[in-house]
């Protein structure tokens, strides 16, 4: 029998790791030497692991900086054990493919240290294996051997990054585990559908129940006036944007926006506590209402007052739902133009024309990430993580024989990182 044991030490160049020891054991010859330096390090290693992590849950959302616990060892056949950099194949085509024969006898916490070194994570000091976080397909985390399935595949999230959701590939369905801020559709399961890879967007059908859409709409209908865009810091009315908005706060007597807002968080797999949400919006869209392509980052260098904007803060998450069905033939989609054309700007901001639509159906929520996955916590501010394929736009809402057509969205931005200075100070 021959076991693996992985050192931590790295090549200067091409970040490889030494592969330090080898024990063999063959008959009654037995490397002793070699036996008592791995069972050194495998006391130490959990000695670590046990300390550090008495206070994790196993499906924990948190953003905080946890080393993966309990020193169980692969003990089964696991068959192809497929580790991706965060958001999958989104990300990059970097990958680390693991065999049973190659984590047996190891914990979860060695091998992730070799799949880390793959995937070219491990490039600066704060990025140690202490601090990495795992994920299944379904957004849970993993912290043991034991969690891991035949030919599974998880996702390595480096210290201090936001959790990436996966596209694999359009159409894909994940049936997410159950979220405990359902109201009173507790246990009920959602889906999350890819629609598209670049940008990454994923259609929730039933996030809302028709009841909660209702009461939002009325809601944010007492408080309606002109939306606005932002030019230079403050915001102007414009053509490109003919809609009304209002804006609803968390807070006393807004349980459903709470709960509503919780359910968000539940769902892009973000601690609450780090406060990046914005406030629910809400826009109304009349006949012939619409919104030109824009995107919902802000370009730090058109935005050059804004502090936090050149310190990495930016919106990184959008999740729209609408509050009414338009019904077939009534315009009024959800468009990513750049889905089809990648590589060349739309010739017109108003048409519809290209790329993907999404029908507005009641209940139903689209998730889309301004920000790529790779370097969203530390490209954001000089601008290489912002993603120029998120633009999107409301097509107009037509009245197809319908004077009364209309359309009713909601929708909240998530930020990567919270910002406690004012945002236009210099």
């Amino acid at each position: 029998m021959q076991l693996l044991i992985l050192g931590n030490s790295y090549e200067k160049e091409g970040l490889e790791p030494k592969i330090k020891r080898y024990i063999n054991i063959s008959g009654n010859h037995l490397n002793i030497i070699a036996m008592i330096r791995a069972c050194i390090v495998f006391v130490l290693i959990a000695a670590v692991i046990v300390a550090q992590t008495d206070n994790m849950g196993e499906n924990d959302l948190h953003m905080q900086e946890e080393t993966i616990e309990t020193p169980a060892v692969f003990d089964r056949d696991i068959g192809r054990l497929l580790f991706l950099p965060n958001g999958g194949n989104n990300t990059n085509t970097r990958q680390a493919i693991l065999y049973s024969s190659m984590v047996y006898g190891l914990t979860l916490r060695q091998v992730v240290e070799y799949a880390s070194i793959q995937l070219e994570y491990v490039t600066r000091p704060e990025h140690s294996v202490e601090h990495f976080r795992v994920f299944n397909g379904e957004g849970l985390r993993v912290i043991s051997s034991a969690q891991v399935t035949v030919n599974d595949t998880l996702y390595v999230v480096p210290t201090g990054d936001h959790f990436f959701w996966p596209g694999v590939r359009v159409g894909h369905r994940v049936l997410l585990p159950p979220l405990q801020h359902m109201g009173y559709r507790q246990g009920v399961r959602l889906h999350l559908e890819t629609l598209s890879m670049r940008p990454r967007a994923f259609l929730v059908p039933g996030f809302l129940t028709e009841m909660e859409a209702q009461i939002i709409q009325m809601m944010g209908n007492k408080q309606l006036k002109d939306s606005g865009v932002f030019v230079n810091n403050t915001v102007e009315m414009s053509k490109v944007r003919d809609s009304q908005q209002a804006w609803l706060k968390s807070g006393a007597g807004m349980e459903l926006i709470d709960d509503v807002t919780a359910r968000i968080h539940e769902l892009v797999r973000i601690d609450p506590t780090l406060r990046v949400i914005e406030d629910m919006q809400v826009v109304h869209y009349k006949t012939a209402g619409h919104y030109d392509a824009h995107y919902d980052y802000f370009p730090p260098a058109q935005h050059p007052t804004r502090v936090d904007l050149r310190a990495g803060r930016n919106r990184m998450i959008t999740v729209l739902f609408y509050l009414n069905t338009v019904p077939d033939g009534g315009g009024g989609h959800t468009n990513f133009p750049l889905t089809v054309r990648p590589n060349r700007q739309p010739i017109d901001y108003h048409s519809c024309a290209l790329g993907l639509k999404v029908q507005p159906r009641q209940g139903d929520a689209v998730v889309f990430y301004s920000l790529l996955a790779e370097g969203h916590m530390q490209d954001a501010g000089g601008g290489s993580a912002l993603d120029r394929l998120s633009l999107h736009g409301g097509c107009p809402v037509l009245d197809n024989g319908d004077a009364k057509a209309e359309k009713w969205i909601a929708n909240n931005w998530l930020y990567n990182r919270a910002w406690d200075g004012a945002e236009t100070q210099e």
